[in-house]
């Protein structure tokens, strides 16, 4: 409501008249809906050690897309950095004793998610709006299947 009556409506409509910026924000918007959707059933399946886990790996990810998709570079401390927390995350893993599917999962859609949206010239509020506005047809139909 606060964004349809500030001069970033003009943001929102412009996202939704343009097939392809459409298209980006339904791709995020799809990303976002996956990783809530997996967190949600994580949680109410018990499944809270994998869902803290992906957490914790989101960020390895975030550094692995710069790296390959934005060609970021890291200084040596950065690089030890991430050798320890990849050594964390198969102390866990192993503990786990099982492949961390949900933790892929809830990483890999949130580190999509955030490199699509730091390529996207569309600020944090518009794009959320617009995401959110994507989804909510969907959210509603559940709601009322409920």
């Amino acid at each position: 409501m606060l964004l349809g009556a500030t001069a970033r409506r003009k943001t929102l409509r412009a996202i939704f008249a343009s097939g392809r910026w459409l298209g980006v924000f339904l791709a995020t918007a799809s990303l976002l809906a996956a990783n809530w959707l997996v967190f949600i059933w994580a949680v109410a399946n018990d499944r809270l050690i994998e869902t803290s886990l992906g957490y914790y790996i989101n960020p390895s990810f975030n550094v692995l897309l710069g790296q390959i998709v934005l060609a970021e570079r890291r200084r040596p401390w950065q690089w030890l950095a991430v050798c320890l927390a990849a050594i964390g995350v198969a102390v866990l893993t192993w503990h786990l004793g099982t492949l961390p599917w949900v933790s892929i999962a809830l990483a890999g859609t949130f580190a999509v998610y955030g490199l699509i949206r730091k390529v996207v010239p569309v600020e944090t509020i518009e794009g959320l709006a617009a995401e959110t506005l994507i989804v909510l047809p969907f959210r509603l139909d559940y709601m009322a299947w409920l």
